[in-house]
């Protein structure tokens, strides 16, 4: 058997594991008369983890703006970015006195890329952890638009996946 035989029949029991996994679903979505093969269930499936991903953004933001109460933090660490920017880590004291140390979703800019640097950030009483930094409305809507071309991309292939050869 050549290498080449070896690598493809390989990949063909994979791919035969990920049809055997999508087939629950299939048989799911077919009571409800969806007809969907197997990479749309996949895709299907990674389009909805992105899409909770920016539903549970969006209701950090709304929660924050609801109740969020105002003070000023520390940049205390760098987070090294593997395949994105460097993000800063946040320390600030929250309306009892613990200290709070959170990681900013946003890369660092000027002022964040110094440690020791001062921070307006936002938090949630209820659950301090939940903290953004104030301002940067312009990167917080980058971020945002990733999210929502990236998902627009992933439904789209969805769709597409209809008439895949795989």
């Amino acid at each position: 058997m050549s290498i080449e035989q070896i690598w493809n029949s390989f990949f063909y029991q994979v791919r035969l594991l990920f049809i055997d996994a999508a087939s629950p679903f299939i048989f799911l979505l077919r009571q409800v008369d969806l007809e969907l093969n197997a990479a749309q269930v996949w895709m299907l499936f990674f389009t909805l983890l992105f899409v909770g991903y920016a539903a549970q953004f969006l209701y950090t933001d709304f929660v924050l703006a609801r109740r969020g109460r105002r003070t000023t933090g520390t940049v205390v660490g760098i987070a090294p970015g593997n395949e994105s920017s460097d993000r800063p880590k946040i320390e600030f004291r929250d309306q009892s006195g613990r200290v709070v140390v959170f990681t900013s979703h946003l890369g660092v800019n000027a002022v964040t890329g110094t440690i020791g640097a001062p921070v307006d950030i936002v938090f949630d009483p209820q659950r301090p952890k939940r903290a953004r930094e104030v301002g940067r409305s312009g990167a917080k809507a980058y971020h945002l638009i990733i999210v929502a071309v990236f998902i627009a991309m992933l439904a789209f292939a969805t769709v597409m996946a209809k008439d895949a050869v795989y």
